[in-house]
């Protein structure tokens, strides 16, 4: 089936963990992007509303609602069935949403000292970071959060300069080590 045209710098989707829900990030014919929605059971594509101008987007781990950055840079959520979507985390940079078992959504923010990995609980209620940049490696961001079953472990990707100095680091999220 045809997805549409992916993103214009990267494709970004979400697939649920049990297989059966496919989203994922499309440029529409406006130039504007959206996501679309497929279930196994179902050959049709449909827009999600209210996902419109979105940056990224995750499935969460029971695949009943997704995770996305808005227009603005807000993480929000709406159900995967439809409704309206609420606030999340206020900020985000560029970011690649996830989505933990445990009730947390990770994403991206910042620059300068915020940059680095953050957290925010699904219902919303404030964020917390995680990770900071380290400048001495000359790291510029930490994207990419994909949290492990069980939520105590996030690997991301360690972005720095030159491209060989880049890495994926496991963090666990009690200690705040990697």
């Amino acid at each position: 089936f045809d997805l549409g045209e992916a993103t214009v710098d990267r494709p970004r989707m979400g697939i649920s963990r049990d297989g059966r829900t496919i989203a994922v990030l499309v440029t529409d014919s406006t130039g504007r992007n959206v996501v679309l929605l497929r279930t196994l059971g179902s050959t049709t594509v449909a827009p999600v509303a209210g996902t419109e101008g979105a940056h990224s987007v995750a499935i969460s781990p029971d695949g009943r609602w997704l995770a996305f950055e808005a227009p603005g840079g807000s993480i929000r959520r709406l159900p995967v069935q439809g409704g309206p979507s609420t606030l999340v985390a206020e900020r985000s940079f560029n970011s690649m949403v996830a989505v933990s078992d445990d009730g947390w959504v990770y994403y991206s923010s910042g620059t300068g000292a915020a940059a680095g990995l953050w957290r925010a609980r699904e219902a919303g209620g404030g964020a917390e970071q995680l990770t900071r940049v380290d400048t001495a490696r000359r790291e510029f961001a930490h994207w990419a959060a994909h949290p492990l079953p069980g939520g105590r472990v996030v690997l991301f990707g360690s972005y720095a300069v030159p491209a060989g100095r880049a890495r994926i680091s496991a963090l666990d999220v009690r200690t705040r080590r990697t």
